[in-house]
């Protein structure tokens, strides 16, 4: 029996759900097969679903930003240290910390952006302004990203603002957050 992906099993679990419409599958109108959409309704229309799988690994994000310290002498015992206790004991590790977490995370608050830009379309294109936005995040693919920094990241997108205060990504009223 070949085992199913990832992102298959998640599909094949939300469309058995009693009154599932994969969006997809949906006679849609020009406006609404033109349009981003999202993935699934459950609930009546009630709930848009989107989900995103993460799949770029972006640990190679990390080596440029780290390039330019590996000639100090507390980097070159990374190897032995691990990378977290070398940070620890310099007086700018939280500053690269940071520079690395934004890095290797920036796919996640992409994931969020477009999320939301496709619950808002769905709900536009398909007169259900009132229904609830759901992300659906997966990550099965990407090891440098734990669960705990996808949902921190995550958590983070949820409290940015516009220019004008307003919550940046209103679409998206929880998240679902599934690592394998």
């Amino acid at each position: 029996m070949v085992k199913k992906c990832f992102l298959d099993r998640v599909t094949e679990f939300l469309g058995a759900q009693a009154g599932a419409e994969a969006i997809d599958s949906l006679d849609l109108t020009k406006e609404q097969a033109a349009a981003d959409h999202a993935d699934y309704f459950l609930q009546n229309r009630h709930i848009v679903i989107e989900i995103k799988s993460l799949q770029t690994d972006t640990a190679s994000k990390m080596e440029p930003i780290l390039a330019p310290h590996m000639e100090r002498t507390e980097f070159q015992q990374v190897a032995a240290r691990g990378l977290d206790a070398v940070l620890d004991s310099v007086s700018d590790g939280d500053e690269i910390r940071n520079t690395l977490y934004r890095a290797i995370t920036e796919s996640v608050e992409g994931a969020v952006e477009k999320a939301n830009r496709q619950i808002r379309e769905t709900k536009r294109t398909f007169n259900i302004p009132d229904a609830y936005g759901l992300l659906v995040m997966l990550n099965d693919a990407v090891l440098i990203l734990p669960p705990t920094t996808v949902a921190k990241r995550v958590g983070q997108c949820f409290t940015k603002r516009t220019a004008t205060g307003e919550p940046r990504f209103v679409e998206i009223d929880a998240a679902w957050l599934l690592n394998e």
